[in-house]
């Protein structure tokens, strides 16, 4: 990359990216050396509000240490890419211009006021006048108590309320979170409970999220508090609590560990339960469990933007070859799983710029309050940090249907039905027959969605999609749901194809996006359909039952159609585990990387040629071998897009070898010295390894069923062992022995 890289300013990154970014830093800030700082965390805005100006400030740290002048400020012309060092925030004689600039970021409504801590207290300065004001003194706050200090700090978008960790001053443990809000002077102190974090408020100020591992087992649980009712739940690490995340209005997106998909990210409302109905929407994850999702990016939240309509950022950087985890991509806040790859990242993590440790050398991007430009520190492969910024093209993140509007749905025909308060009521009719529908006036194509509410359980009534103007049976309908008896199937021109329960008061949705056909309750897709959407679709009622009820009914269609013609391009799969040739018994993962330059919209998996498995959001499956016969056989992965392209992995040949061991042992005693012998039958390898109290005692022995163990003690011990397949690493069952 170093080669496309201006002094400074811009420049494009070539296809297939083809995007337009901005090298902000070069080597003669640093004096000919190594000084950038990474741009500190995902949620520290780098960038200020420049809505409405030309030009954009930006606060890069370039460490005194190696070369720099300190925290600095920096300049660029959003029209003419003009990019300026306009010089460092502090004069030399501040001790402030030793700050790496870490945890510092740019007010959300205050263009030139950037937030920094100074020991105990929050400042307020202002990178163009140079004042320096104080927002609170935690001391203050805590009754006066002296012995702390402020540590990753966070403000609410209209920067009225603020929280932070507080640290103990010299043992530099972290006490718990402080809030404290501006115009009322209110605080509030949380303290530690276990092994605490950090702590973040919402961009609301009304939700305060703490990172604190309250059983000390498994990772960080999450404390989620509201400030307004003093209300709190816990959400415990194995239920899908945020690692790295970022918060919205009322909402946080974050990496979930315990995901079935590798690299998760899933959206968590916080005036609902965590277990609720709808929470949790999985809106993106990596290829591979070798990759994590990285950092993620939401300083573009926005209060006037449906959830779903809003999109995240994230970014990381690994020694890996595989796709979208050492690039930039963003993606939106709902279930379509499409995802936009930005820019590559350049970063080289053998590379010795950025320093000795991973860590300094991972992007760690944020976004600015538009969504427009994501800033990171890259070293390009060679032997320095620099600060880069790349205009997003949010536009692409809308699909070739373009954007969506949600409206009531109104009724070209409704047949016993009253259609009041943008809903279906059967009035009159037969009770128990497909006498009632209803079809609407709006299509949806390519891009859009039908919802819908279950005001009641019992009655049979069904809703869908379909081309055709009249529908009298559900056979009619291409994309339906059913619902009857807390009940509700998928049923596809009457063909069932999967269903969940419901009760009174859920809600249901079919989104199509660029024909891809998902179908989902309370905002969580239950089944994508293998069929695609061709054609502009209207919607379609059937009510059986008298006073059977669909309510609140609204529509998202295409409100501005795109362009860019079809999608021609294949996704690109392979088998990532087994490893062609492998030996395998038991239960075994077969694992896939897949990747599209749009989205993947299913996964097949074929054994022996022999479709096994289809998977709409998951890369993995996993095969008893037991069901085949011992010997050779084949595997291989179907990647499909929404537009029908198909990519084909290579063949991978493993070698099935089902084994159960079976040990038996013996011990006693010569000339009052322990031994052992142990023998054993099962194993095909052609060596074996014993182990003695989960050490091992011999490797990669003869398999001839039989070993002594001269353990050369005089007194009495017991001792567990074990016998294992080297080839495949099957063990038998531990035997636990003692010697008198």
């Amino acid at each position: 990359m170093q080669e496309i890289l201006p002094p400074r300013g811009l420049f494009t990154f070539p296809a297939p990216y083809s995007t337009t970014a901005t090298r902000l830093t070069n080597a003669t800030d640093c004096g000919g050396s190594d000084c950038v700082n990474y741009v500190g965390y995902s949620y520290w805005s780098n960038i200020n509000n420049h809505v409405g100006s030309e030009t954009m400030l930006i606060v890069l740290g370039l460490d005194r240490n190696r070369g720099g002048l300190g925290p600095s400020l920096f300049s660029y012309h959003k029209t003419t890419g003009e990019t300026r060092n306009v010089g460092p925030l502090f004069e030399t004689s501040d001790p402030l211009s030793w700050a790496t600039g870490e945890g510092w970021y740019f007010s959300g409504t205050r263009p030139s006021a950037l937030y920094l801590n100074d020991g105990p207290r929050m400042m307020q300065y202002d990178v163009i006048s140079h004042v320096l004001e104080t927002v609170y003194d935690v001391r203050d706050l805590l009754s006066g108590r002296t012995d702390v200090y402020l540590w990753q700090m966070h403000s609410s978008a209209d920067d009225r309320v603020h929280s932070a960790t507080v640290k103990q001053a010299t043992t530099f443990q972290p006490l718990g979170c402080v809030t404290y809000r501006e115009d009322t002077g209110q605080s509030f102190f949380f303290p530690s409970i276990g092994d605490f974090d950090e702590c973040q408020i919402d961009k609301s100020g009304r939700w305060l999220v703490i990172k604190d591992n309250l059983d000390r087992r498994n990772g960080e649980d999450n404390r989620i508090i509201d400030l307004q009712t003093g209300l709190e739940q816990v959400f415990n690490d194995e239920d899908g609590a945020a690692g790295h995340s970022d918060v919205g209005f009322g909402y946080m997106v974050a990496e979930d560990n315990f995901a079935s998909q590798p690299g998760a990210a899933r959206v968590w409302k916080f005036d609902q339960s965590f277990i609720a109905p709808g929470q949790g929407t999985l809106v993106y994850h990596t290829t591979s469990w070798s990759a994590d999702l990285g950092h993620l990016a939401h300083g573009n939240a926005r209060p006037d933007v449906p959830l779903e309509q809003q999109t995240v950022c994230s970014s990381n950087a690994t020694r890996l070859p595989l796709p979208r985890v050492n690039e930039i991509v963003c993606y939106r806040l709902d279930d379509s799983l499409q995802v936009l790859v930005v820019a590559p990242n350049m970063t080289n993590l053998d590379a010795p710029g950025g320093g000795s440790d991973d860590y300094s050398k991972l992007p760690k991007g944020n976004r600015d309050v538009t969504g427009d430009y994501f800033i990171w520190t890259s070293n390009t492969g060679g032997n320095r940090l620099d600060a880069f910024i790349v205009h997003v093209p949010q536009s692409k993140l809308e699909g070739s249907g373009g954007t969506v509007t949600p409206i009531p749905v109104t009724w070209a025909s409704a047949v016993n039905l009253s259609t009041a308060n943008n809903s279906l009521l059967k009035i009159s009719g037969c009770d128990g027959c497909p006498d009632a529908t209803a079809v609407s006036n709006e299509t949806i194509s390519g891009v859009g969605w039908v919802q819908w509410s279950a005001p009641e359980a019992q009655t049979l009534r069904v809703l869908g999609l379909s081309q055709n103007m009249v529908v009298t049976d559900v056979t009619e309908i291409p994309f339906a749901i059913r619902l009857q008896a807390g009940t509700a199937e998928v049923r596809e021109l009457g063909t069932y194809k999967t269903e969940t329960s419901f009760v009174a008061g859920d809600t249901f949705r079919i989104t199509i996006q660029d024909g891809l056909v998902r179908y989902q309750k309370n905002g969580t897709a239950f089944y994508t359909s293998a069929t695609s959407a061709t054609a502009a679709m209207r919607i379609q009622a059937i009510v059986f039952g008298l006073n059977g009820a669909l309510g609140n009914i609204i529509a998202a269609v295409a409100s501005t159609p795109g362009g860019g013609g079809p999608d021609t391009t294949p996704p690109t799969v392979s088998i990532d585990s087994p490893t062609d040739s492998a030996v395998v018994s038991g239960s075994v993962v077969v694992r896939a990387n897949a990747t599209d330059n749009i989205g993947v919209a299913r996964v097949e998996f074929y054994l022996d040629a022999a479709l096994q498995t289809t998977l709409p959001t998951s890369f993995q499956w996993t095969w008893d071998t037991a069901t085949v016969n011992d010997g050779s056989h084949t595997l291989q992965a179907k990647a499909y897009d929404a537009a029908g392209n198909v990519g084909v992995s290579a063949t991978s040949s493993v070698t099935v070898r089902n084994i159960v061991i079976s040990l038996a042992a013996n011990a006693y005693k010569v000339k009052s010295l322990q031994k052992v012998d142990l023998r054993w039958s099962g194993a095909k390898s052609a060596v074996v390894t014993v182990y003695r109290n989960e050490d091992v005692v011999v490797p990669d022995i003869a398999n001839d069923g039989f070993y002594t163990d001269n353990i050369e003690k005089k007194y009495r011990g017991s001792y567990k062992y074990k016998v294992c397949d080297t080839g495949v690493g099957v063990c038998s069952t531990e035997v636990t022995i003692t010697v008198q």
